[in-house]
């Protein structure tokens, strides 16, 4: 039996996507927390979850990006069945110096979904 070939073959996406990540590493300054984060969405979509919790962990050391960060930080490891680590994370999150109401709301329901009060 015979591949087509609009078939992607592995490799060929090993290294497309080993490729990619080379160049964002080059273009991506460290302080730039934005960058950062929207690299940790696109890893995050390409189902590269390491990547991208490397990414938000970088984006979360910036005071406007801690919360949002620690947010998918915490769905990843919900995702995963890393309980422990979700709700560090979140809670983390909690933490951060600037966040919005809707943002410590989602954060509140999602840690007493997983047994935690924040009252």
């Amino acid at each position: 039996m015979s591949t087509s070939d609009d078939e992607d073959d592995p490799k060929d996406v090993e290294a497309l996507l080993a490729e990619f990540k080379r160049d964002s590493e080059q273009l991506v300054r460290p302080e730039d927390a934005q960058a950062h984060y929207d690299l940790a969405s696109a890893y995050r979509e390409m189902g590269l979850v390491d990547d991208a919790l490397q990414e938000y962990r970088l984006a979360a050391q910036a005071p406007a990006l801690a919360c949002q960060a620690g947010l998918e930080m915490g769905q990843i490891h919900a995702q995963r069945g890393e309980t422990a680590l979700a709700i560090e994370a979140w809670t983390a999150a909690l933490s951060a110096p600037e966040r919005e109401p809707t943002m410590t709301r989602k954060l509140c329901e999602l840690l007493a979904r997983h047994g935690r009060s924040m009252a």
